[in-house]
């Protein structure tokens, strides 16, 4: 079970318990919120964290397994039920709240799927933080019952708002082949003429 670093854990007498609420956005009008109570692991071994997610509901809870590490070059996993779904790196960014710092890692679940692409961020003190559909205006945000963890994912989740490039959904920030391939590619071939791809 997860263990929270820093000074965010609460009194062994009461265990943390996590649920994801969903914000639904029907309308510029209408705000509908949801509650799923969950079940979450996090187990370190060799600076690889594998999450497991089981959402406590009244028909079936079903299981999310993501193994991730903190690199850019770690190659993500994700698997639904035992299977695997593709999942992607996109990016990572710093923030420094109340003078101390916090990784995020954003992820892209199904990239591929007009329908179905869920961008993820994941915060190695908390797991996933924030999950967002491009195509429907919804996402959800993980809640605990520890007002301490609380304010500091409430406060991780405002930053990640208020920069847009970074909180852009799914593949908008995803390099189908990365800018240093292509100029690699580039220089190779033209030699020594200079070749801007950031315009």
């Amino acid at each position: 079970t997860l263990s929270c670093q820093r000074n965010n854990s609460q009194s062994s007498k009461v265990p943390v318990e996590y649920y994801y609420v969903q914000y639904n956005l029907e309308s510029n009008t209408e705000l509908y919120l949801d509650t799923t109570r969950i079940e979450y692991h996090q187990v370190l071994n060799d600076s690889i964290y594998s999450l497991t997610y089981i959402p406590k509901l009244i028909d079936k809870n079903d299981t999310v397994k993501i193994i991730v590490k903190e690199s850019k070059y770690f190659q993500p996993e994700y698997f639904y039920n035992r299977k695997k779904v593709d999942f992607e790196f996109v990016s990572n960014r710093k923030y420094l709240i109340e003078g101390e710092l916090f990784w995020v890692y954003k992820y892209v679940k199904n990239p591929s799927v007009i329908d179905g692409c869920v961008t993820q961020f994941w915060n190695p003190d908390f797991g996933i933080v924030i999950k967002r559909s491009s195509t429907w205006k919804d996402f959800s945000k993980l809640q605990t019952n520890s007002e301490n963890i609380n304010r500091i994912i409430n406060l991780l989740f405002d930053v990640i708002n208020q920069d847009t490039e970074f909180y852009y959904g799914c593949k908008e920030e995803l390099e189908l082949i990365p800018k240093s391939d292509v100029r690699e590619f580039y220089d190779w071939k033209f030699k020594d003429e200079l070749i801007n791809l950031d315009e």
